[in-house]
């Protein structure tokens, strides 16, 4: 990938952060690729990995700063010629993506193709830990919620909770919730939730991780647990609603395509579930691996 470079830390945020310092640029002005996202591990020490992107200056950016940098010549047009925006382009449409070939020299190949398809990168105002939802665990079948024990799975899953949040926050309320894809426990400990979630809700991943992996090995069959505390999860689904009704409405008003952070399977169906009665917009999921990015984008419609 030519001109790109590689910068690593402990978050999205700080990674890009650096490319911004090593540029010496402010982020609008690079085109930045999120490699990947940063894993805490499990407490934050085993499996833990740091965020990754790559960045380079704009291409766009330097070729109008290259143009504003010319001295006028012979061939040189009046700027009245070349700031003239042609009265055929949408209002919503940037001025970027403009195709006149009468006021500038084309892109190459490489580059155009590059710009085809834009996607931007929207921050989510919360850190979505990688909790291990879209593991399987290891030479365990993955069977039906239908086909196991209901009662047998829901007093394990009570009994594990407890005696996994015991030492932290003593005696707790749980309750248990048996869907067709999943276990959802809601665990009720007044004043001391924050224990349980923890900075960012690492420690809440890092219980729902091994809470599913004791969960499976006890009814020996893969089973996946969520678990919450003090309504934690359900702000963090609202703020993702959100954020995908702004997606939506960002990618109205520009008509370029728009992308979340890397994001699990469970986080990613919510986005795609909260659009998918929006007959002008459509949204597909990209990348490689369980952690893929959700592209925002208008609908093509046939002129």
């Amino acid at each position: 990938m030519k001109n790109f470079m590689e910068f690593q830390a402990k978050n999205l945020d700080s990674a890009i952060e650096e490319a911004c310092s090593y540029f010496n640029t402010v982020r609008e002005k690079l085109e930045i690729e999120i490699v990947e996202d940063a894993k805490s591990g499990i407490f934050g020490i085993v499996g833990a990995r740091k965020a990754k992107v790559r960045a380079r200056r704009a291409i766009l950016h330097e070729t109008v700063q290259n143009m504003l940098d010319k001295k006028p010549g012979r061939n040189h047009k009046r700027p009245s010629d070349v700031d003239k925006i042609p009265d055929k382009l949408p209002a919503d449409q940037p001025i970027a993506d403009s195709k006149s070939k009468k006021h500038r020299k084309p892109l190459s190949n490489e580059n155009s193709k590059k710009q085809t398809t834009p996607a931007y990168d929207i921050p989510i105002d919360i850190p979505l830990t990688d909790d291990g939802m879209d593991e399987e665990t290891e030479n365990l079948s993955k069977t039906p919620m239908e086909n196991l024990d209901n009662e047998r799975l829901e007093d394990l899953v009570a009994e594990a909770v407890r005696e996994l949040t015991r030492p932290i926050v003593g005696e707790i309320q749980t309750t248990v919730t048996i869907d067709a894809d999943r276990v959802r426990v809601a665990v009720s400990c007044a004043e001391n939730s924050g224990l349980l979630i923890g900075r960012e809700g690492q420690t809440l991943a890092s219980l729902q991780y091994i809470l599913s992996r004791i969960v499976s090995r006890g009814m020996d069959a893969s089973v996946r647990v969520q678990l919450d505390a003090g309504d934690y999860r359900l702000r963090q689904d609202e703020k993702l609603r959100e954020t995908a009704l702004a997606l939506a409405e960002k990618a109205r008003q520009t008509g370029r395509s728009w992308s979340t952070r890397p994001l699990s399977s469970y986080h990613r169906r919510i986005i795609h579930l909260t659009l998918q009665d929006c007959v002008d917009i459509q949204t597909r999921s990209t990348g490689d691996g369980p952690i893929k990015r959700v592209v925002v984008m208008r609908t093509k419609t046939d002129r």
